[in-house]
């Protein structure tokens, strides 16, 4: 299943695309920042759901020969993501968009 999230503010909203995937929101400054806020935020989303499905996996193996060395590698990773993550709320300085 499948779901896109958007802000709907005050003004003329413009949603143009074919698939859900394909959808961008466009005429007014709350959708133009939430738009750019997604394209900085999605590649951490990725890389953050790609080492949660690898230490998932790795921790529910029994006999795995440096199971400790690659848990921690991949809490590594999820830390250094979570540096991204925040250090990604610069794009919202002066943005209409504002942190919870």
């Amino acid at each position: 299943m499948s779901s896109r999230h958007f802000y709907l503010s005050a003004g003329n909203l413009t949603v143009t695309g074919n698939r859900l995937e394909d959808l961008r929101f466009s005429g007014t400054t709350v959708a133009y920042d939430f738009m750019r806020l997604n394209a900085v935020l999605e590649p951490i989303n990725a890389s953050l759901s790609a080492i949660a499905a690898q230490y998932r996996k790795c921790s529910t193996m029994e006999a795995f020969p440096g199971k400790e060395d690659s848990l921690s590698g991949y809490n590594k990773a999820s830390a250094q993501l979570a540096e991204d993550y925040r250090a990604s709320e610069n794009v919202l300085s002066g943005s209409t968009l504002h942190r919870c």
